[in-house]
């Protein structure tokens, strides 16, 4: 019987790869994708394709339909999954910066998307979409927060608009999992531009953020075993969370307009206190 087939952006590591293990123990062939050429050269999984992809170029994007469309002629599931980690206040933002961030995180998956929708429509194939817990509330200088959050948007419009032509698009929302996407978290939260308006909120959230982080000891299969399922149901669910986090929880239940001035009382207490230390 021929394997099912699944393509998976930012497989190199952490859910991608996780993934892609379920899902080939699971009956799939995958074609394996992500940016770091390094890190593909060491993917040794059977029934696996591994392909060099910059889901923001065009031309890259291309030369892996042709490569994939000669192999198969369509595919089963299209699991949108790379990312990209970043905070910074939007007032002080380099604009290549923001640029990159939007690009990688919503652009990116709409340019796949459309390109290899034709071989996804003939076996009416399902999308997932890797989003985050970080999408559920707004956060002050959590710049990767509002890309998520647009993701979602994204993600929404594509699901309505594939309900007619009898496709599924569900969210997978994962909260923080020990994989190499943490590590790159933490090192970003590090760097704080000394010069910044909010540099003494953002080196406060930096410690309290390394805290949170360094307890974080869920593992990714508990995502990759979410994808088999949503990609096995028979009815789908739109959004499924994993591991999500009490805090997240617990924000997003409470009304915008008294979350936000939970929050804001917060940062500028503390923000106040630090200034009074020095």
């Amino acid at each position: 019987m021929s394997r099912k087939k699944a393509l998976i952006t930012g497989g190199a590591g952490g859910f991608g790869q996780a993934i892609s293990k379920e899902l080939i123990e699971d009956g799939f062939e995958i074609f394996l994708t992500d940016i770091d050429e390094k890190a593909l050269t060491k993917i040794t999984l059977p029934h696996t394709h591994v392909l060099l992809l910059d889901i923001t170029d065009a031309k890259s994007i291309r030369k892996a339909f042709e490569v994939i469309s000669g192999l198969t002629d369509g595919l089963d599931a299209l699991i949108n999954n790379a990312g990209h980690f970043d905070r910074f206040p939007l007032t002080e933002v380099d604009p290549e910066r923001i640029e990159k961030l939007i690009k990688i995180n919503v652009l990116g998956h709409q340019f796949v998307t459309q390109q290899f929708f034709p071989l996804l429509h003939k076996r009416k194939g399902r999308i997932i979409n890797i989003s985050s817990e970080s999408a559920l509330v707004g956060l002050p200088l959590l710049a990767y927060g509002m890309s998520k959050s647009m993701f979602d948007l994204w993600t929404d419009q594509l699901r309505l608009e594939l309900t007619l032509q009898d496709m599924h698009v569900s969210t997978i929302r994962p909260g923080g999992h020990k994989t190499g996407f943490l590590d790159k978290t933490i090192d970003v939260i590090n760097e704080v531009e000394e010069n910044s308006k909010y540099a003494l909120l953002m080196n406060e959230m930096k410690d309290q953020t390394d805290r949170i982080l360094s307890n974080i000891q869920s593992h990714p299969k508990d995502v990759a075993v979410t994808v088999r399922k949503a990609l096995s149901s028979k009815h789908p669910k739109k959004e499924y969370w994993v591991n999500v986090s009490r805090l997240y929880r617990v924000l997003s239940l409470i009304p915008e307009s008294l979350r936000e001035k939970i929050i804001i009382a917060k940062m500028k207490k503390k923000i106040q206190k630090e200034l009074k230390h020095r």
